[in-house]
């Protein structure tokens, strides 16, 4: 398999015309409330695509280089199972420009942010939601040495990332969550990713912030802890097409995510942490001892079968229109085309 990264501007997205609307956003599920729970114990079934695939090649965008963003990718083709469904070539592009280049057809699927697959697909019409990858989010409070209570954190220094951001909004309801007004603290924006924010709480540039499992180690070994900790159900990142796309190659979108949802299920299985392990080091990713000690508690975020939580999409359209993240008009249900997922839930 390709793997290549690129960043900076590059191809503009153009207008279009979106395919009508789902009546639901679920997947696989008469429920209106919630996805359909595909056991995450095998790789499912060994059915492999039609026969109007073979020899495919297949372009997948990614947003982010880190190896939990592509580890389902690089599995599926690792394990075999892309060659299962007729495809047999497979390219990895990691850009900033993963929506520009699905629209202009440089990328044949890509994965991404939800609402900024949704923004561009309410501004342009050229995009379609096809499943859900990340369906789950840790909300993590981390202190640093010497915070003991919530209370600790008054007039000390806070931060969730940028200013404005999401990440900041659920900082800010973990502190209200704790018994805290945000006003109580020093709430500070903050670039970078975590892995330098858990650096500047170390460092003691800052009291608290948000973090994830992978962090325990390093934070508890400093003298520092968690202080709250909630795993919630919240379809933060998504799989996208475009409608020209899907109608033009239904048996080969099919087939990707048949491929995908076997390797979800595979890596959702702690019996193959190893061997996912060894997939990903083997591809030049530097996965940390300190993520392999919590793999299990880290790959819950990852939707086994690519569904979601209809209520917690409402929600996090919700809470994201009132921070300004997507449009307030957005129709979420009006840019999914779940049939195909829907085809592969049943068949697998």
């Amino acid at each position: 398999m390709t793997r290549r990264i690129t960043r900076g501007p590059r191809l503009a997205a153009v207008a279009g015309t979106l395919a009508a609307a789902l009546a639901l956003g679920a997947c696989g599920s008469d429920d209106d409330s919630s996805t359909s729970t595909a056991a995450a114990t095998g790789t499912g079934s060994a059915t492999s695509a039609s026969a109007e695939v073979q020899d495919a090649k297949l372009t997948i965008g990614m947003n982010s280089p880190t190896y939990s963003t592509q580890m389902v990718t690089f599995v599926a083709e690792e394990k075999g199972f892309f060659a299962e469904e007729g495809i047999t070539d497979v390219e990895v592009v990691t850009s900033d420009d993963y929506v520009a280049g699905l629209v202009s057809g440089s990328l044949d699927i890509t994965q991404g942010d939800t609402d900024t697959l949704l923004t561009a697909a309410q501004k342009s019409g050229d995009v379609e939601l096809i499943a859900v990858y990340r369906s789950k989010e840790f909300q993590m409070l981390a202190v640093g040495e010497g915070i003991t209570k919530p209370e600790d954190l008054k007039g000390r220094t806070v931060t969730g990332g940028d200013r404005g951001g999401r990440n900041e909004a659920v900082v800010k309801q973990i502190l209200t969550k704790l018994g805290l007004d945000p006003k109580d603290v020093r709430l500070v924006p903050f670039g970078g990713g975590s892995d330098d924010r858990l650096q500047a709480l170390l460092a003691g540039k800052i009291q608290a912030t948000n973090l994830f499992p992978r962090h325990k180690v390093p934070l508890e070994e400093a003298g520092g802890r968690f202080l709250y900790s909630e795993v919630v159900d919240a379809p933060q990142e998504s799989v996208a097409a475009t409608p020209k796309f899907l109608e033009e190659n239904r048996p080969l979108v099919e087939a990707y995510l048949r491929a995908t949802l076997k390797a979800r299920q595979f890596i959702a299985d702690e019996g193959n942490k190893d061997e996912v392990i060894r997939i990903m080091r083997e591809a030049d990713f530097e996965v940390p001892d300190e993520y392999v000690a919590v793999f299990a508690d880290e790959v819950i975020q990852i939707s086994p079968d690519g569904g979601f939580d209809v209520a917690a999409m409402d929600a996090l359209i919700d809470e994201e229109k009132e921070l300004d993240l997507v449009p307030a008009d957005l129709d979420w249900r009006a840019h999914f085309d779940l049939e195909p997922l829907w085809a592969v839930q049943e068949a697998l």
